[in-house]
């Protein structure tokens, strides 16, 4: 995890430099909660919505969210914010990733201020009508946890899932259904996963509608992080395979370069993710960031 983030980091520091015009968005994902009583799950929110909060990403990355921007916050090392800290926890729920991912494109005002007390757009609508849209899709495993939610369609860029947190009264929240843990890439959790995807690069004119313009298509771009995506292991063709039938309906048909696959010491990790994250960001288009 310490060489996912030093890559990381280095991408945003790079999107901060070279491409002052994208909104980016960072959103963790493990399995989430499915109630406000459910304390094992985690990451129901964006860490920063969509905009260009920079030094609230670079935080986010280390410390738990109520010291990110809080100079003044405290914690002690057992408090349960520190569930939030990213580090390899957890099962591995691409869904919930991918549906907070369409909620950061979309434009529907309530949902900048739903979360009271957060920054605007920490349950989306800060999404730009015209821009270019572009997920960059990073994991360390395959996808094993079912996740849905109700996809309300109030039209194009007002569309959004019903997943959306308020961090003041959790109670109140609307939480994904169907949250259970199968096995690594299993049938149904892969449809599910490939439905999403499928649904973000919907055309703009579709109902429900997705983002993607005739001119200007929305694209998925896939990054396999650790030893898991290591080609000596038997288990990387299928894993791969996954991540590049996501890539496929999301517009991107480079079948996952080499450059894709972050594994092998930390140093070497550090710079293929460095690589693929200049790659992707060559056309300089407005990103979405879920690790």
């Amino acid at each position: 995890m310490y060489a996912c983030k030093l890559g990381v980091r280095a991408a945003l520091t790079d999107i901060q430099n070279n491409h002052p015009n994208d909104f980016v968005s960072l959103i963790m994902f493990s399995d989430p909660r499915s109630s406000s009583s459910d304390t094992t799950g985690r990451f129901n929110r964006v860490r920063v919505g969509l905009g260009r909060d920079y030094s609230s990403m670079l935080d986010s990355l280390w410390y738990p969210p109520s010291t990110v921007g809080n100079s003044a916050a405290r914690i002690r090392p057992y408090d349960s914010d520190n569930i939030e800290v990213p580090r390899a926890m957890g099962a591995t729920c691409y869904s919930m990733g991918l549906m907070l991912a369409y909620n950061q494109f979309s434009m529907n005002t309530n949902l900048r201020t739903y979360n009271t007390g957060k920054p605007s757009g920490d349950a989306g609508g800060n999404g730009r009508q015209g821009a270019q849209k572009i997920v960059i899709f990073e994991t360390d495993g395959a996808p094993n946890t079912l996740a849905a939610a109700t996809l309300v369609n109030s039209g194009a860029y007002q569309s959004y899932y019903s997943i959306r947190y308020n961090s003041t009264t959790p109670a109140s929240s609307e939480y994904p259904t169907g949250v259970s843990q199968l096995g690594d890439n299993d049938a149904t959790v892969t449809s599910q996963v490939y439905t999403l995807c499928s649904q973000l690069a919907a055309n703009d004119t579709a109902s429900p509608a997705g983002y993607s313009m005739p001119t200007k298509k929305l694209q998925i771009h896939c990054i396999g992080f650790g030893p898991m995506f290591d080609p000596s292991d038997s288990g990387t063709a299928t894993r791969v395979a996954t991540l590049n039938e996501m890539q496929t309906r999301g517009n991107v048909t480079d079948g996952m370069p080499s450059y894709k696959l972050a594994y092998g010491s930390e140093s070497q990790i550090v710079s293929r993710l460095q690589e693929a994250f200049t790659k992707i960001l060559q056309s300089g288009v407005q990103v979405s960031l879920i690790q």
